[in-house]
């Protein structure tokens, strides 16, 4: 979900070298229609992040495919692997008007992507379990944003573990430097085999307050294309001599014109945010199965 709009200019390598947690938000403000996101492995080495973080991303980061009802109009977007289960927006399962999809969707890992790896070669991609799918909506085109939430689990065993999340430091907050990591939209693709997934860096302009039963949102300056649904925004939380390293904070939902979060002009970058708090691990509770019964 989304709209796209005005792109920003990437932050210096000077000032990313230098950053703690927070740094001046102007510094990575929208001063043009330069378009900012870089190859993952590209940007990772200019932004100096880790290869631990990196190999994170590339472990925990897929590609996901979804069958629309309608031919054609199949549904793609990312999901993560955290804490032992797979994690991405609701609104994967559903079509636009709401009307739930049959459920036969697949992963391939970021890393496969990097590789371009043989997508048409089953061995590359792994199928979700649709009786494992776990809903925080059956309505997330048209429900609070923050309960865009959805788990699963996969009828093959992964390569490997995933990441696990611990909560966000309680100094992250408005003027936060981000990433947000996310799959290749179409038509940033130059070739069929130009797959490699994407990351930009933004900064965090808003957080909403605690709500119980409610994950957190965040509004970030980050571009919110269409197809980045579920993409990862990433915290840095240390600045060492030759390296980044990152944390999980949040999956990106996307932007709409009718949402509530709008602490600035509405024209400028808005991305919205569910932060990987504990209400965001515990709201799925509706069977994916039982919701074409109700």
């Amino acid at each position: 979900m989304g709209a796209v709009l005005l792109p920003k200019i990437l932050v210096a390598a000077a000032v990313v070298a230098a950053f703690g947690l927070a740094a001046d938000p102007g510094k990575a403000g929208i001063i043009g229609p330069t378009n900012d996101w870089k190859p993952l492995l590209e940007g990772a080495k200019e932004l100096g992040i880790s290869q631990e973080s990196l190999n994170m991303i590339l472990d925990s980061g897929f590609e996901m495919r979804c069958k629309s009802n309608e031919p054609g109009t199949d549904s793609v977007l990312n999901a993560w692997h955290i804490n032992g289960r797979f994690w991405t927006n609701a609104h994967a399962f559903f079509d636009d008007d709401d009307r739930p999809k049959s459920g036969e969707c697949s992963l391939t890992s970021y890393r496969s992507l990097v590789s371009k790896a043989d997508l048409n070669d089953r061995r590359n991609t792994i199928d979700i379990d649709p009786r494992s799918v776990r809903l925080a909506t059956i309505t997330p085109k048209n429900s609070d944003p923050r309960l865009d939430v959805s788990t699963f689990e996969t009828l093959q065993h992964p390569e490997t573990d995933g990441m696990t999340v611990k909560p966000p430091p309680a100094s992250f907050g408005k003027g936060s430097v981000v990433i947000l990591v996310s799959r290749r939209p179409h038509f940033m693709q130059r070739s069929e085999n130009d797959l490699e997934p994407i990351v930009q860096v933004a900064v965090i302009k808003y957080v909403s307050g605690a709500e119980v039963g409610r994950p957190r949102a965040m509004m970030t300056d980050a571009d919110g294309f269409e197809t980045n649904s579920g993409g990862m925004l990433f915290l840095f939380v240390r600045s060492g001599p030759d390296s980044v390293a990152l944390m999980p904070l949040a999956i990106h939902r996307g932007h709409k014109g009718e949402v509530d979060y709008r602490p600035w002009d509405i024209n400028t970058n808005s991305s919205l945010h569910i932060l990987l708090d504990r209400d965001f691990f515990e709201i799925p509770k509706i069977d994916f199965a039982t919701v074409g019964q109700q």
